[in-house]
């Protein structure tokens, strides 16, 4: 009798490199099914989308983002708040050229379709991403000669003086180089140009600026505490503040109003509070038929005797009142 052994033979699949053997539950022995793939059963599929490590501004027109693992595509990015203006895909690097970014200021930046090599998509950041532009930059100003330009340089002060005749002129831009003519026309400017200090000078021989001035809140106007600078007026007030709650001085000035068939003030402060200071004046009231007051503070603070602290701050001023047939109040 013969008797034939049959031996059982183990099966070796081979595939070329670089292809794939689809599944969905089951693969030849000995691959496993992963993740719709077969696979050596010591191999893992990478199943998870690329992660963004880090987002860093470099200069202020690039931003760089990087992340997990090899990148090779990827939909576009956006900035929020500027243009992308090229993006490039370098291993784990996106690179994004952008338009000019504030220093100090934070962007939220976002891409669509970050894909890696195994075909994994995702969307990166999964959260905003701030990036924060640090540093001091120079500023370079490019100036078009071909037709005539005036550029004015300020420091944080509006200037004033007047020589002969105290007229405002339109050119005049409230420098050192080309003061204001009047102290209103300074304060003016000041507020045009948000800042917060109009500085007058004597004319020669000390000749009074003419008319009244009305302050603006968070704007001081100073003269000279030594040379007191004389303003005279012929109305109801030479200053009126009114509304001061912002740190604001009024100093260094002779104030003087002339006489009225009403009521002549020095100053008039009607819902000032102690944000604002009075320094360093001298202030005097001309006579009038109804009422001569120095200084007259309203609403919350009423004649004769205001409420402390809620009020203007006078400091080292000498205040007068003139004659007047029904009230006569220094301050």
């Amino acid at each position: 009798m013969r008797f034939i052994l049959l031996a059982a033979c183990q099966l070796h699949l081979a595939s070329p490199v670089g292809a794939v053997i689809t599944c969905t539950d089951t693969c030849p022995r000995p691959l496993v099914c992963q993740q719709g793939q077969c696979v050596d059963a010591g191999v893992t599929i990478d199943a998870a989308a690329p992660a963004l490590q880090s987002a860093a501004a470099v200069g202020v027109q690039a931003i760089v983002l990087q992340f997990d693992e090899i990148v090779v595509s990827s939909g576009l990015c956006g900035v929020d708040g500027l243009e992308v203006q090229a993006q490039t895909t370098d291993a784990r690097q996106i690179t994004l050229v952008t338009s000019a970014q504030w220093p100090g200021d934070s962007y939220t930046v976002t891409c669509a379709d970050v894909t890696d090599g195994s075909g994994n998509q995702g969307m990166a950041p999964s959260t905003p991403t701030l990036v924060a532009i640090d540093g001091a930059y120079t500023y370079y100003w490019r100036v078009d000669t071909s037709q005539p330009r005036r550029i004015v340089a300020f420091d944080d002060t509006v200037y004033v003086h007047c020589e002969a005749e105290c007229v405002e002129g339109s050119t005049l831009a409230g420098n050192q180089s080309e003061p204001r003519r009047t102290i209103q026309g300074g304060i003016q400017t000041a507020v045009a140009l948000g800042l917060t200090r109009v500085q007058v000078t004597a004319r020669p021989g000390n000749v009074a600026y003419e008319g009244a001035m009305t302050l603006a809140n968070g704007v001081s106007v100073i003269g000279d505490i030594n040379v007191k600078v004389r303003v005279h007026a012929t109305g109801r007030a030479v200053v009126f503040a009114t509304g001061i709650t912002l740190p604001t001085e009024l100093a260094g000035f002779e104030l003087s109003n002339g006489p009225s068939d009403d009521v002549s003030m020095g100053l008039s402060a009607d819902s000032c509070t102690d944000a604002f200071t009075v320094r360093d004046n001298t202030i005097e009231a001309g006579d009038a038929v109804n009422a001569s007051i120095g200084v007259a503070l309203a609403s919350a603070q009423s004649l004769p005797h205001p409420v402390a602290g809620s009020g203007p701050l006078l400091l080292r001023n000498i205040i007068r009142a003139g004659l007047a047939i029904t009230a006569s109040e220094a301050a």
